[in-house]
């Protein structure tokens, strides 16, 4: 498998933590993880990086608040280097009106986010299984 970057927008750090030890369990170093803990630094990396990541994992909610996903996708839409890139919007919210407007900004998945460990596991894979395979999400 090619390098794959997976670029996570969370301003949790212990949520990033667990996604980094997932990520090394599962793949070693074949997935590159970054983690941007604000919109800023999200955008930052988006505009400044040489390696586009594979997938972009969004948190609903960052800061500073009240940043929510709707604006930074919003946001990437007006980014002519960011088309196509595909984001997953993840949340404490359940599937609702949030995510119908998540996925009409252009994300490809919302997701709730999980607390079980199997589950951090298996959604990683399907991160990155799901792209590699160029399946749509």
């Amino acid at each position: 498998m090619a390098p794959f970057y997976l670029l996570v927008a969370d301003d949790h750090i212990d949520i990033g933590k667990l996604l980094q030890l997932t990520v090394r369990m599962v793949y070693k170093d074949q997935v590159h993880l970054r983690i941007a803990l604000t919109v800023p630094d999200l955008k930052d990396y988006l505009v400044s990086t040489k390696y586009r990541p594979d997938v972009l994992l969004l948190d609903y909610h960052l800061q500073p608040l009240p940043e929510k996903a709707p604006n930074v996708l919003r946001w990437m839409q007006s980014q002519d280097h960011l088309q196509g890139l595909p984001v997953v919007v993840w949340s404490s919210l359940p599937d609702g009106p949030e995510a119908d407007q998540c996925r009409q900004l252009g994300a490809q998945r919302y997701v709730t986010k999980m607390d079980a460990m199997s589950d951090m596991v298996q959604f990683v894979k399907s991160l990155v299984e799901d792209r590699v395979s160029n399946e749509s999400f």
